[in-house]
């Protein structure tokens, strides 16, 4: 995981096309489940409102687990019970975004965790099945 940069910006400079992803939330099982694509922390300020996206069940980090696409606010906002990172391990994700969620509560999840499988949880009686990563936790 990357770590060079210790702390979220509560402004983080995203580029534009970032801020013009499509973030996709759907209400299953009594929660929201938010899939963000590369979204930046200013799209996602646009739609995380009052109500909105608040304590999402499940959710995916945004653009990889960069610290310029997420702020704290947000994270606390959103609180995920799970959330999930698609990264390399190497240049993504940032250890100051995967610390972050951690700190909001969220139980987080990556594809680049050694061992590939399906990740499975229940979203109340529906079934889900998420990501390619059956490893511990990160």
């Amino acid at each position: 995981m990357r770590g060079c940069i210790d702390e979220l910006s509560a402004a983080p400079r995203t580029a534009p096309e970032n801020n013009a992803s499509t973030i996709l939330a759907a209400w299953l099982g009594g929660g929201y489940h938010a899939f963000t694509g590369d979204a930046g922390a200013e799209a996602l300020e646009r739609v995380a409102r009052p109500g909105v996206l608040e304590g999402c069940t499940w959710m995916q980090i945004p653009h990889h687990g960069s610290p310029y696409n997420i702020t704290r606010r947000l994270i606390e906002h959103l609180r995920p019970e799970f959330a999930f990172v698609t990264a390399d391990g190497q240049s993504h994700p940032y250890a100051s975004v995967i610390d972050a969620f951690k700190e909001a509560g969220a139980t987080v999840f990556g594809t680049h965790s050694p061992v590939a499988g399906d990740l499975y949880f229940n979203a109340g009686r529906v079934p889900l099945r998420l990501g390619y990563s059956d490893a511990e936790p990160l």
